[in-house]
């Protein structure tokens, strides 16, 4: 669990549920933090994309989404704590080597990288996490699957199977495989 993808907890053992994530003390000062204009530290990575570049994940989110970024302010001042979209990475299980795809999203490319000692960090391969058994409970907007490839792994198809057992994915709208 996280606000963004980009986003780099200090303390996950809180995030047990989602309920216990969303009112975990560590996003309650990430929030506070930014609705300040200040930057909290586990968004440094943003940061010191800007710094370097001008350019990072947040700035292009914000620029091609204003909207929803607008409606997640406007939710935040009127104090709704539910969040609306959700973006799923359900492994990074891939057998391609798209040239332009981060490591970090195929486990093959990493492992390729690694052998030809481009990329020295170890290729780490994706669990499920068991808070995806919970997204039946929330009345989500929007849910993006992403990952290597969302439409080759089981818990793509285990969550839709949840969401409709539970009367949830008519209101729906899913996006799939958007980088």
């Amino acid at each position: 669990c996280a606000p963004c993808c980009r986003y780099q907890p200090t303390d996950q053992s809180q995030a047990k549920t989602i309920e216990q994530y969303l009112e975990s003390a560590e996003l309650a000062q990430t929030k506070s933090q930014l609705l300040a204009g200040h930057a909290p530290q586990q968004c440094q990575r943003c940061v010191d994309e800007e710094k370097e570049n001008g350019h990072s994940f947040r700035l292009l989110h914000n620029k091609f989404h204003s909207d929803s970024t607008q409606d997640v302010l406007s939710r935040t001042q009127n104090n709704q704590k539910k969040p609306t979209s959700l973006e799923i990475i359900t492994s990074n299980t891939c057998n391609l080597l798209c040239l332009p795809c981060v490591s970090g999203s195929s486990y093959i490319r990493s492992v390729e990288l690694k052998k030809i000692e481009i990329k020295s960090t170890p290729a780490i391969h994706l669990k499920k996490n068991p808070v995806l058994d919970q997204i039946h409970r929330f009345d989500f907007e929007d849910i993006t699957f992403l990952g290597g490839e969302p439409f080759g792994d089981k818990v793509t198809f285990e969550c839709l199977e949840q969401l409709v057992a539970h009367n949830k994915s008519k209101n729906i709208t899913l996006e799939i495989g958007r980088a």
